[in-house]
């Protein structure tokens, strides 16, 4: 079941050297909060250059499923 991947424990080593291990769920929830944070942070240098970076709300790029009557 995938379920089960997300417990499973990752070692590994960083590029400083420094030895770890994390659930695959820590870090793949790290991964994206990370990217998020980049993804502010670009917007937010883009518009304090006076660039429009436009809708940056992935949810508003999702178009909308036919609804198939249930819930």
């Amino acid at each position: 079941m995938a379920d089960d991947h997300l417990g499973v424990i990752l070692n590994y080593t960083n590029s400083g050297g420094v030895v770890g291990d994390r659930r695959f769920f820590s870090l793949i929830m790290l991964f994206f909060k990370h990217q998020t944070h980049h993804r502010g942070q670009l917007s937010t240098m883009l518009s304090q250059a006076g660039h429009e970076v436009g809708v940056t709300d992935l949810l508003a790029l999702i178009p909308n499923q036919a609804r198939s009557g249930t819930v």
